[in-house]
């Protein structure tokens, strides 16, 4: 496992403390042997690291193909909406300490925004803004409210946009 970010975070530093190779500015000299490239919706067909994949015909997923293999035998309980995704996804996984935790913020309850748990169930803050919630698998989705946003990605359509939820 390696990675690559445009600047040091807590959550860099604590992945590099773990031992995992991460790469600050993205370098296209890091890829050369992965089995597989999965990048989050930010980063464009463009980037210098995903260029380089192509060239060594690596696989490459968005995070949002990648979610579905990556979920297929939890029990997720996706939380997804327009606001208040990371502080309901904090408080489940509060109530819920046994369950596995991906939280969009840090989580005074374990330091951290990710709780890995040998239980089949995980509390997951799902992304609305590229429709990778979608792609989670949810056994429950929590949607608290929903509010026309990322509307680039559903084409300005707000019909789209509501049917997705």
């Amino acid at each position: 496992i390696s990675g690559s970010d445009i600047a040091i975070s807590p959550s860099v530093k604590y992945l590099k403390a773990l031992g995992v190779e991460i790469n600050i500015p993205h370098d296209p000299k890091a890829i050369n042997n992965q089995d597989v490239i999965i990048h989050s919706a930010i980063i464009k067909e463009d980037n210098t690291e995903i260029q380089r994949a192509k060239e060594l015909e690596i696989p490459i997923l968005s995070r949002k193909d990648a979610l579905y293999s990556i979920f297929k035998d939890k029990r997720v309980f996706s939380v997804c909406g327009a606001h208040g995704k990371s502080s309901i996804t904090a408080m489940l996984s509060a109530i819920c300490p046994f369950f596995g935790a991906i939280i969009g913020a840090h989580s005074k309850e374990f330091d951290s925004n990710v709780r890995e748990s040998a239980d089949m169930s995980l509390v997951f803050e799902a992304d609305e803004s590229d429709s990778s919630f979608l792609f989670s698998n949810p056994y429950a989705a929590i949607v608290p409210n929903t509010e026309p946003e990322h509307l680039e990605h559903y084409d300005h359509d707000l019909e789209r946009f509501f049917f997705a939820y």
